[in-house]
C-alpha cells in the first residue's frame, strides 16, 4: 500500500520506513569520521580546508607547524576545521575528493 507519511513502520514487516532526505540525516551516525591525529609537519604548511598556515610547533618540540591529520588521506587541517569536520560536516574533504578521482579512472578505463 501506498504511505502519505514517512517515516513510518510498515504494517506487515515493523520495519522502518525512511525518505532518502531522513536516512542522510543519520548516515554520520552509522560511520563517523575517524579521529584525526595531531603531528608536526613542515613549516609554512597550509590547512587543507581552508587554506590558512598550520600554527608553528610549541617550543621545545621539533620545528614545524602543528597540523591535525587524516589517519586514511593524511591531509593536514588546522583544529577549527578538524571541529567543522567532525561536528558538522561528518566527512574528510581531501578523502572525499580522492575517491572522486578514483572513480574517474575506473570510468576513463572502462572500455565498451
Amino acid at each position: 500500500s501506498y504511505h502519505k507519511e514517512i517515516p513510518t513502520e510498515c504494517p506487515i514487516c515493523s520495519l522502518k520506513l525512511l525518505a532518502s532526505t531522513d536516512l542522510t540525516k543519520t548516515y554520520h551516525h552509522l560511520f563517523p569520521l575517524s579521529a584525526f591525529t595531531e603531528e608536526t609537519v613542515a613549516t609554512d604548511s597550509r590547512c587543507f580546508a581552508c587554506a590558512d598556515l598550520l600554527p608553528s610547533s610549541s617550543k621545545g618540540a621539533a620545528p614545524g607547524s602543528l597540523a591535525i591529520s587524516c589517519p586514511e588521506c593524511h591531509a593536514a587541517f588546522c583544529a577549527p576545521c578538524d571541529e567543522l569536520l567532525h561536528d558538522s560536516l561528518h566527512a574528510c574533504p581531501s578523502c572525499e575528493i580522492l575517491e572522486v578521482r578514483r572513480t574517474f579512472d575506473l570510468y576513463k578505463g572502462h572500455k565498451d
